[in-house]
């Protein structure tokens, strides 16, 4: 946002990027021919606006677009949880 303090509480409130874990494991073979990558991102399903527009200004009669409570919000989240493995043999 171009200045978060403009924005409404609920925005700034759900803008925060606290509690996001990544997580990224790696195994390799004695042989060093067997690999294997377990990795996850976002592990506590913590969901943050990324980005915010308010879309209120076509949509609504002059009357109600003056009570900002009345304000239409169209948010982006982030990526939810994301879990994955791969596997890898050197020749």
């Amino acid at each position: 946002f171009s200045d978060s303090n403009a924005e409404p509480a609920f925005i700034q409130q759900q803008s925060k990027f606290d509690g996001i874990v990544n997580m990224h494991l790696i195994w390799n073979s004695v042989s060093n021919k067997w690999h294997a990558t377990l990795f996850g991102t976002n592990l506590t399903d913590q969901r943050s606006v990324v980005y915010g527009s308010d879309v209120s200004g076509g949509l609504m009669v002059p009357a109600e677009a003056a009570d900002p409570a009345n304000r239409i919000y169209v948010v982006v989240r982030n990526q939810s949880r994301l879990f994955g493995i791969t596997f890898r043999r050197d020749l």
